[in-house]
């Protein structure tokens, strides 16, 4: 993380965001009630975890296939 933005609100918002979204995902409550909102998670969980180690993100993109199984779920929804 940018020594510019290391603050506590910058950093304990997002971890509160992904601790809230592991808890509906651990409750067995549907995650996919906003797709979109869904994205914006990933993303700032791979930007996080760049703060962390700068090479994770690189690595994921070899690996992740959210992208892939978020839009199979809008093409077979309609949702595109």
């Amino acid at each position: 993380m940018p020594k510019k933005d290391r603050q506590r609100k910058n950093v304990s918002a997002p971890l509160n965001t992904f601790r809230t979204f592991r808890n509906r995902v651990f409750h067995n409550e549907s995650i996919c009630w906003n797709l979109n909102r869904v994205e914006e998670i990933h993303k700032e969980m791979i930007v996080v975890m760049g703060w962390m180690n700068k090479d994770v993100p690189e690595w994921l993109r070899l690996t992740d296939r959210f992208e892939t199984v978020s839009n199979n779920i809008r093409d077979r929804l309609g949702w595109k």
